[in-house]
Order: C-alpha cells, then structure tokens, then sequence
C-alpha cells in the first residue's frame, strides 16, 4: 500500500519538469531550450530530494513554477485574464504552504515598480485575487475543523 501512495505523490515532479519546458517556451526558447530546461529541472537535486519525501515540499515547488509560468505569459500576451488562473494556482500553493505568498508579494511589487501596473490595476487581478484568498480561507477553516477533531481525539488516550 505504501508503494502506491508514494508512487502517486510522485506525479508531481513531472509536472514541475512539465511546466519548466513551458516557461523555457513562453520565454522565446526553441526546442533544444525546452528540453534543457526540462531535463535541467528533472535532474536538480532539490527537486529529486524532495520527490522522494511525504512533504509538501514538492507540491510547492511546482506552485511556484506554475505561478511564474501564468505571471510569464501575462506580461508576455498583456491579457489580464490570465490573472483567473494564478489566482487558482496561487489558491492551491497557498493551501499547501504559505511561502508562495511571498512570491506573489514579489511579483506584484515587481510589477508595480517596472511600470507593469496596468496588468495589475484592473478586475482580472482582483478576481484571481479574490479565488486565492477564498481557496486558502477554505484550506484554512477545513485544517482548524480536522485540527480540533484530533485534538479532542487526542484527548482521550
């Protein structure tokens, strides 16, 4: 039974090599690019300690991957619409591990300062804001109600 569930949540390191040939694409780059890039992320050390952990670890690399690939092809199209689907992914990277908010932090920052703000200032943002928040707000309340649940079940042995 173990082997199946490791197996499983070793589906996500694919995906992060997956979405690093993306962002190599979004970038410009060709195809020998995009297979560099892809067998570069497939071979990274971190990436290959963490694949073989029960952490979420993995789970946030892949986030943060994700969110540079969205934040990528916004500034790269200048459709804002794309903020709908970062704010899905920051959501989920927000519900596993609360550092991808930093990067998010950073990105808006980053945006603002370069004179990117008008992909920042407009309802698609605030939009894909608003479904970060409620993604994390529902991860949060659910880990408080399975929270009390093992105190109190911890409280009778």
């Amino acid at each position: 039974m173990q082997g199946i569930i490791e197996a499983r949540l070793r589906r996500r390191d694919p995906a992060t090599v997956v979405v690093a040939g993306l962002l190599a694409r979004e970038l410009g780059g060709g195809r020998a690019a995009q297979l560099l890039a892809a067998v570069a992320t497939a071979t990274m050390p971190v990436l290959l300690a963490a694949g073989h952990t029960m952490g979420t670890t993995p789970i946030d690399i892949l986030a943060w991957a994700s969110l540079s690939l969205v934040v990528v092809r916004i500034g790269r199209t200048g459709n804002p619409r794309g903020w709908l689907f970062a704010g899905v992914v920051l959501g989920i990277g927000l519900a596993n591990k609360h550092s991808v908010g930093f990067f998010a932090v950073a990105i808006v920052l980053g945006a603002i300062l370069s004179g990117g703000w008008r992909l920042i200032l407009n309802r698609w943002f605030l939009a894909g804001a608003a479904i970060a928040v409620a993604g994390t707000a529902i991860a949060t309340a659910r880990e408080n109600i399975a929270g009390d649940r093992d105190v109190a079940a911890g409280a009778d042995d």
